[in-house]
């Protein structure tokens, strides 16, 4: 506050004062005081206070994780190769939600960028996309990560995921046969 907000703010304490004792002896709105209106123990419970300020709260696990491959962070429906972000989803007492983005390593490395896909996701029990290639599912397999292809929407398939669901129902239907991944989401 500033000084004249400060001085308005005792003036009103003090008519207010009148009718209803005012805890007067707090420096930090009261987020501070200890003790009762007529009985400040500030000083004598203050250290006290300190050093439970100091405590650090327990950190809370948030479940198993699951990464999701998106466009649009609605429908499954990119390819491995192409991704620059994952989703990492859990379930909870609230349901499923999304706990933050992670950055894909960058394209172009070879076996490399999938080995430090690993390093993102070490902590995911499984992976969500579209489509995904050979080497990839290989790698992340042998460290405990699930590739699944999926399609559809991202909160049925988490969900399928977390309740242990066989997940060959959101697999992607194929649309043909034919070249490689052109990018356009018509499924590899």
């Amino acid at each position: 506050l500033e000084e004249p907000d400060k001085k308005r703010v005792w003036e009103l304490r003090a008519i207010a004062g009148k009718s209803i004792a005012q805890m007067t002896h707090c420096r930090r709105c009261r987020a501070d005081a200890v003790g009762l209106l007529c009985h400040d123990r500030s000083h004598e419970l203050g250290p006290v206070l300190q050093a439970c300020s100091r405590i650090e709260p327990p950190k809370s696990d948030v479940g198993p994780r699951v990464a999701v491959v998106s466009r649009e962070d609605m429908l499954i429906n990119q390819h491995l190769g192409e991704a620059r972000e994952f989703s990492i989803w859990t379930k909870d007492i609230h349901g499923v939600h999304v706990l933050e983005k992670r950055k894909a390593p960058s394209s172009g490395c070879g076996p490399k960028r999938w080995e430090d896909l690993v390093a993102v996701l070490a902590d995911c029990k499984g992976l969500l996309v579209e489509a995904a290639g050979d080497t990839p599912r290989r790698v992340l397999g042998e460290n405990g990560i699930a590739v699944h292809e999926c399609s559809g929407f991202i909160r049925d398939a988490v969900d399928g995921f977390f309740e242990g669901r066989d997940m060959s129902c959101f697999k992607a239907r194929k649309k043909g046969v034919g070249g490689g991944c052109c990018g356009a989401g018509d499924g590899c």
